[in-house]
């Protein structure tokens, strides 16, 4: 999971861009951008989902039921778990400052 709806940037991008990594990368450096890339996008959506209330929750787990595509999460987290923005800066403000 990881495009965002960042101007068209995915996630994946802007890790790669805070990394100081350009162009194409080796399989085995890709391999690692996409661990770190899918880390922060479960680390932010484990902070938001601790932050909302029960109802939200369940609504959430309820959806994860479906089964939905990379779209339809992504999607789902925009309209329903407006907080999960704050904590992806709030991550990649912590990788920026590494």
């Amino acid at each position: 999971m990881t495009q965002q709806h960042n101007e068209e940037q995915t996630l994946e991008d802007i890790v790669k861009a805070l990394l100081g990594l350009e162009g194409e990368l080796e399989t085995e450096a890709q391999e690692e951008l996409t661990k770190v890339t899918d880390m922060i996008f479960e680390t932010s959506l484990i902070r938001t989902l601790g932050a909302v209330d029960e109802e939200r929750r369940k609504a959430f787990n309820s959806f994860i039921e479906t089964n939905p595509n990379e779209v339809e999460m992504n999607d789902y987290i925009q309209t329903n778990l407006s907080e999960f923005q704050t904590y992806i800066k709030e991550e990649l403000d912590n990788l920026k400052n590494m």
